[in-house]
């Protein structure tokens, strides 16, 4: 599908999509839970293809109005690790979260498992996890659009592991603590058999945020001491789950409220719970936008001028789409550190942003590890997604601002977050037409 924009101007208020961040982590927490009512599921691509993984573990799932009522049938011993199925086939979508997430999970179902990859998911590279797996009890092989996992957990491996290995990703420890959340849950590991050192963490705030959901669903709750994990006993809590809304999605949404001229305002956020993309809230500031930040809605007023800013998005690098959008509303030249971060998205997110921008007429470059954006208006042409939803979105709300049409190719990749994105934004005055 492609997207042909002309010049708009938005207003009004808008809600949040669900964060596929949160319900990811909240249906695999569920593994170990014997009844679970989750609210507030997203029905993006991504999460639904979590969920269609686990209804092939031994779960019930059941769909009661807005409700997902997930009841576990496996209270696993040791000696049931690895074998409650021969061998367990998947399909993940092109979700790299799922990915480095069952990476861990799985293996405690099965001694063979089959992990499916669709579009660019079989094009990222995973091949750093192959040396901890190893010393973990498994073997890994990548082939060409599917990832076979064999072999046993080794529980006394796990157990007296001392250190994290530095990864390029951070959702390769949120998988490794949501096993040991599962493991101490079914009481086959003990709280304090679990030590192990980690001298440097890419992304903090999602490891961060698979903490705090292990505390609020009932788990035992890691927590870093002198750059050492520990456990302690998880809490009691309710059995009643909702997902976050989704703040990397409402940043995009909040750089539409940068770029228009009129009032604008995103429902739904919660400013206590973690989540990296909240950091958009210090461009705002910094560019000197006009904005009231309430319990659970953020308002922006035009502002006439708005200010270049500088900011570091090492650990937030799915902000750098909408980032770049609100630099190039504003005067002078705004700079955005971390783009090392972007090479193994969806797309090379990095080079991806400097060919479409530059396309349409927005100066930007690449610095060592700096975007470097000069504001200034976009004008017409064809642009590509680059199978990327962050890049089809941050795109289409570029295009307000050009007094000429702006084609963008492949747009429906937004299904992997944000399905409902160009209909939320049509409702608020975005002008575009759909095109085969």
């Amino acid at each position: 599908m492609n997207i042909k924009l002309q010049t708009s101007t938005v207003s009004g208020s808008v809600r949040a999509p669900a964060s596929k961040s949160s319900g990811q982590r909240l249906l695999l927490m569920s593994l170990s839970k014997q009844n679970t009512l989750l609210e507030g599921m997203g029905q993006d691509a991504d999460s639904t293809a979590m969920l269609n993984v686990l209804e092939q573990l031994p779960m019930n799932i059941n769909k009661e109005g807005k409700q997902l009522i997930l009841q576990s049938n496996w209270k696993p011993t040791v000696s049931d690790i690895g074998n409650w199925k021969e061998s367990l086939e998947v399909d993940l979508g092109e979700s790299g979260f799922a990915m480095r997430t069952l990476i861990f999970v799985l293996p405690l179902f099965s001694k063979r498992v089959v992990l499916h990859q669709q579009g660019t998911l079989h094009q990222r590279d995973f091949s750093e996890i192959k040396p901890l797996l190893n010393i973990l009890g498994l073997d890994i092989i990548f082939q060409s659009n599917q990832t076979i996992i064999t072999g046993s957990l080794d529980f006394e491996a796990i157990k007296s592991l001392e250190s994290w290995p530095a990864l390029q990703s951070s959702q390769y420890l949120s998988g490794f603590l949501i096993l040991l959340g599962l493991l101490i849950d079914w009481k086959l590991i003990n709280v304090d058999e679990i030590q192990f050192e980690v001298a440097e963490i890419k992304s903090l705030p999602y490891v961060l945020q698979t903490i705090e959901h292990l505390e609020l669903t009932g788990h035992a709750i890691p927590s870093f001491y002198e750059n050492k994990v520990e456990f302690s006993v998880a809490a009691k809590v309710s059995n009643q789950w909702e997902v976050d809304k989704d703040w990397s999605s409402a940043a995009l949404l909040l750089a539409a409220g940068v770029s228009t001229s009129q009032e604008f305002v995103v429902k739904g956020l919660d400013l206590f719970r973690t989540q990296a993309d909240k950091k958009i809230l210090e461009a705002l500031q910094d560019m000197g936008m006009q904005m009231s930040i309430r319990s659970d809605e953020i308002e922006l007023r035009y502002t006439k001028k708005k200010s270049a800013f500088q900011i570091d998005a090492t650990d937030c690098p799915d902000l750098f789409p909408a980032l770049a959008v609100m630099a190039s509303c504003c005067e002078g030249t705004s700079v955005i550190e971390g783009v090392h971060r972007l090479s193994n998205k969806e797309s090379n997110r990095a080079e991806a942003l400097v060919e479409s921008f530059q396309t349409l007429g927005i100066d930007i470059r690449i610095q060592d590890d700096l975007m470097i954006i000069k504001g200034g208006k976009p004008k017409g042409g064809i642009v590509h997604s680059y199978k990327d939803h962050r890049m089809a979105m941050a795109l289409s709300i570029l295009a307000m601002r050009s007094q000429e049409e702006i084609e963008i190719q492949d747009a429906e990749v937004i299904e992997k977050s944000y399905p409902g994105f160009f209909d939320d934004l049509k409702s608020l005055g975005l002008e575009f037409k759909r095109s085969n």
